[in-house]
């Protein structure tokens, strides 16, 4: 977070603003809250953040509700923090316990109007300031900028760990499906009718090479599509997600777990950081999606080294877990 400072044309727009709505007396909370949203978004912009207004967010009452703006990671669409306006009519901490009353996040939360700021982070409150001074707002937007959730923190430390693994990982894999080739009959067999059934639905003139790439991303990819949906027969409910099952058992008959360990491992760390983070977040209707494309985006090549076997494998991935 850069620092932020008194004399910033953003800060002192601000308070210009306030001053020109007071001027032609405007009070309402729809008629001022725009000089705020337009400060937040000025600083989510410099910390790689946008700013959504009017948000739907499901509550884990399984209600709707709609903050009046969600900063949300430009890397990975996550939620960081939460913003709700008030104004000088309301009593600002009662109509704070009204918002959690009806399940808004308490994760980092700022409540404002024209003179008063309320954070919350973690479920509880850090600052109560007078933001008609400068110092403090600049104390409130550093405070709520500067948050961090631990999860989503582990969760981008896995990012770039396992960014850096994959290429190891892959080969790891390749060599494991050569060696099978040549020494495993039942592997031949799965492999052969995988091949077949590939050509037949996504491309006759399939290759066996972009064949043993799909069996490459699987491998990386299973246990953390498994975790996403919550359902791991998803993985066997149409026919080349069948096949594909059928080869990999094949392929890793003779190993004490599947998959291989240095794959397994992976995987299971990486659906870890996303189980770990997903329970600390309100649902929002864009997660399930937003954040497995960004998982598959590491484990394939970047789009235009990318093969087309790969981008029809992930159309037919993604075709099987709609059928969930």
């Amino acid at each position: 977070m850069r620092t932020i400072k008194p004399t910033h044309k953003p800060i002192k727009t601000f308070y210009a603003e306030l001053k020109q709505y007071e001027k032609l007396g405007a009070t309402n909370e729809t008629e001022v809250r725009l000089a705020f949203a337009t400060l937040l978004q000025h600083y989510a912009r410099q910390n790689n953040l946008t700013l959504i207004c009017e948000k739907p967010l499901r509550t884990l009452q399984g209600t709707t509700i709609y903050v009046d703006g969600m900063l949300t990671d430009n890397n990975f669409g996550l939620p960081r923090g939460y913003w709700e306006a008030k104004d000088l009519h309301d009593n600002l901490a009662t109509a704070v316990r009204q918002k959690f009353d009806v399940g808004y996040p308490q994760d980092n939360i700022l409540f404002t109007t024209q003179e008063r700021a309320i954070l919350y982070q973690d479920r509880q409150g850090v600052l109560d300031v007078d933001i008609t001074e400068p110092d403090a707002l600049i104390r409130a937007l550093h405070t709520f900028f500067g948050y961090e959730q631990p999860d989503i923190a582990d969760w981008e430390r896995a990012v770039v760990e396992f960014k850096d693994k994959v290429p190891a990982l892959g080969k790891r894999a390749a060599a494991l499906i050569k060696n099978e080739e040549d020494t495993n009959a039942r592997f031949q067999e799965a492999f052969t009718d995988f091949h077949r059934h590939c050509q037949e639905a996504i491309n006759p003139n399939l290759a066996k090479a972009a064949v043993e790439e799909m069996l490459i991303q699987h491998l990386l990819t299973e246990e953390i599509f498994s975790t996403v949906f919550d359902n791991r027969d998803f993985t066997r409910r149409n026919i080349i997600a069948r096949e594909i099952e059928n080869v990999i058992d094949a392929l890793t008959e003779h190993a004490c777990d599947r998959p291989p360990t240095e794959v397994g491992g992976f995987r299971k760390s990486y659906a870890k950081a996303f189980v770990d983070f997903r329970s600390g977040l309100v649902a929002s209707t864009e997660q399930p999606t937003i954040l497995p494309s960004k998982m598959i985006g590491l484990t394939t090549p970047k789009p235009k080294e990318a093969t087309p076997s790969l981008r029809m494998f992930s159309a037919a991935f993604w075709s099987r877990s709609r059928c969930v």
